[in-house]
């Protein structure tokens, strides 16, 4: 990856007219320092194809990510997206979150959206605050092709379907709306190893923080 720094400006259009990260060589994880989404900025690494018969797993580090609430970043099946974490896995130190006291453990607070699919993963520091202001699903080309064409939401700041790895403190900030689906699931990781991996449908955090208007629906298929 040549970049340092990456700033996504969507300029208020379609949030889901991606800028997709590409690369032929899938077992390199892609380091980017500092990331900043705004105007319905959007990021993804390059989906698998129908028509592709493997695909191996892409990897992306995020050390610093900021945005406006507007932006979005999708992970898709075989696709792991790390953020808050430096290249040996620690967390990166940013400032406190008013309201989070009696902590000492570094909080990931990313002012964006997250979908995170199927066979996706998402891994973070311990403490997770859900910031997004929320995507508009009625709006994503895509959702006849997820588990997530639900009618539940009309906007949607953490849809997760995969894999949320590191995080034992949840919070859903202030008015956000997450969507869970039937396969997602929580896991440890220790020095690059899986400690615990739970069941499809299974989350093991020690707290668990709603704040005011804050709305959490699993989403199963049947």
């Amino acid at each position: 990856m040549p970049f340092y720094s990456l700033l996504v400006d969507g300029n208020n259009l379609d949030v889901f007219k991606y800028v997709t990260l590409t690369d032929a060589d899938r077992n390199v994880t892609d380091i980017l320092h500092h990331v900043t989404l705004t105007r319905a900025g959007s990021l993804r690494i390059e989906p698998a194809t129908s028509n592709s018969s493997s695909f191996p797993s892409a990897k992306l580090s995020i050390q610093r990510l900021h945005g406006d609430k507007t932006g979005l970043i999708r992970s898709y099946s075989g696709h792991r997206v790390s953020f808050g974490l430096d290249e040996n896995g620690l967390a990166v130190i940013e400032k406190s979150i008013t309201g989070l006291s009696n902590t000492t453990s570094p909080v990931s607070k990313p002012l964006v959206n997250f979908v995170v699919e199927s066979g996706g993963e998402l891994i973070l520091t311990r403490r997770f605050l859900v910031t997004g202001s929320g995507v508009p699903l009625n709006n994503d080309p895509e959702s006849d092709q997820s588990l997530f064409g639900f009618s539940y939401f009309s906007a949607v700041s953490l849809l997760l379907d995969g894999r949320l790895t590191n995080v034992d403190h949840m919070h859903f900030g202030q008015s956000t709306f997450v969507g869970i689906g039937g396969q997602a699931h929580s896991a440890i990781m220790e020095k690059g190893e899986y400690v615990t991996i739970g069941n499809p449908g299974r989350f093991r955090f020690g707290s668990l923080d709603l704040y005011t208007g804050s709305t959490v629906r699993y989403l199963f298929c049947v």
